[in-house]
């Protein structure tokens, strides 16, 4: 009976692991691997089925279900990132949004581009992932020309505001 419990175990560790590859895959814009990855996870699934009932293929894909939506979550949550914002006209409204509906703080910067000599705002935020893709929307909502980069992995002091969100 322990045995069979382990090989369960082992079974949603090898889902979670393709799962992972799936992701990675995705992220990199790897579709042959990314079809592989998806082929290999039906075959787990038809595997558990086989071997241990409906029953346990059912928990694995809850499993799997929980440790996508929550897990990952709470991880984007702990990745802190450096956003710049180039805005030709709309940095005083993002500051504002910024600051007003994520409760970050703001640092912008008058910059010049080269090439065709106009001044442009740079907006500086740190913020988690979890949180891009709420100024991203904003951002093309307010001004659709405006451009970002984002760099990840930023260490911040202790003064930064970690929050979980709700």
């Amino acid at each position: 009976a322990l045995y069979e419990e382990y090989q369960k175990f082992n079974i949603d560790s090898a889902i979670v692991y393709v799962q992972r590859n799936i992701d990675i895959a995705q992220a990199t814009r790897q579709t042959d691997k990314l079809y592989e990855m998806k082929l290999d996870l039906s075959l787990l699934y038809a595997l558990c089925g086989i071997l241990f009932g409906v029953e346990t293929m059912i928990y694995s894909i809850l499993y799997l279900v929980f440790c996508s939506l929550v897990l990952d979550r709470a991880h984007q949550q702990s990745v802190n990132v450096q956003m710049l914002i180039f805005t030709k006209n709309h940095a005083v409204d993002l500051s504002e949004y910024i600051m007003k509906n994520l409760h970050r703080g703001v640092t912008w910067w008058d910059g010049q581009g080269a090439y065709t000599g106009e001044t442009v705002k740079i907006i500086c935020v740190c913020l988690s992932k979890y949180e891009i893709n709420d100024l991203r929307e904003e951002l093309h909502r307010q001004d659709p020309h405006a451009f970002y980069s984002v760099q990840e992995g930023v260490r911040l002091s202790d003064n930064f505001v970690r929050r979980l969100s709700e």
